[in-house]
């Protein structure tokens, strides 16, 4: 029998002792369980990675000629507007799938992870001015911490990767004129993160879909970024929990340990 408390695993297991009675036993099997799926995850992802290459291998060899000789009859047709503007359709679809292609295989790829004690505020902090240097974007992003310094063991790169991930999202899903909400809290020896959007909510039904790969909701989107962001998450001994109602907005939490004992 396993027990869930507390964001930790318990396994209990009972035995009859003879004159003795009952003999309980409780096991904390919570990194254990993390291993385990830590070695799963692996696993698969060796076994997309190996048929993302092969697939990359047969669909990048035609895509090649095809775009080749598409910009043959683009170069060729210099006088046949109509004509080109398909030949630049077949170039344009030919790019499309290899940044596909591409991008499915950066996915099945194992994370390189190189940990070091890094100051979470900080990389928040950095987070927010590169979302505040785009100019493109009419919407604000704050960030709330009563934390001045709040350090763990981490890849810094890839956690300010999945953090901008969905910090991007709630921008996208935010109306023009929206604020993204960035808070950061320490429990125990847990720190989250939270990441607020005012966009439409996500319908109950897709909950369970959000961090599939190639599940989205986006035209334009290819579903990779929710899933990269929580196979970092995880690669870090963490977990990414989701509230969202249509019509008020989605909250992303982000609970990673502080093995350092900060």
């Amino acid at each position: 029998l396993t027990l869930n408390h507390n964001d930790r695993e318990l396994e209990i297991s009972t035995s009859f002792v003879p004159e003795k009675g009952l003999l309980l036993l409780l096991r904390d099997v919570t990194d254990l369980r993390r291993l385990e799926q830590a070695v799963d995850r692996n696993d698969r992802l060796r076994e997309l990675g190996e048929m993302a290459a092969t697939l990359a291998h047969e669909i990048r060899n035609p895509l090649g000629g095809i775009e080749g000789f598409a910009s043959l009859l683009l170069r060729d047709l210099k006088e046949e507007p109509k004509q080109r503007e398909m030949a630049h359709s077949i170039i344009d679809g030919t790019r499309t799938l290899n940044r596909l292609v591409s991008n499915v295989l950066h996915f099945a790829r194992p994370l390189d992870i190189h940990f070091a004690l890094t100051n979470l505020v900080s990389v928040i902090e950095e987070v927010i001015d590169l979302v505040d240097a785009d100019e493109s974007e009419a919407k604000s992003c704050t960030f709330h911490t009563p934390e001045s310094s709040l350090s763990t063991s981490l890849d810094r790169s890839l956690i300010k990767m999945a953090l901008l991930n969905l910090v991007r999202n709630g921008l996208q899903a935010s109306p023009e004129g929206g604020n993204i909400t960035v808070k950061l809290w320490k429990s125990e020896e847990v720190a989250h993160i939270a990441i607020t959007d005012q966009g439409e909510g996500i319908a109950a039904k897709n909950l369970e879909k959000i961090f599939t790969p190639f599940y989205t909701t986006k035209c334009s989107g290819t579903g990779l970024g929710l899933s990269e962001t929580d196979k970092i998450i995880k690669a870090h001994g963490g977990t990414i929990e989701i509230d969202s109602k249509v019509g008020q907005g989605s909250t992303f939490t982000i609970k990673l340990p502080l093995e350092n004992g900060n």
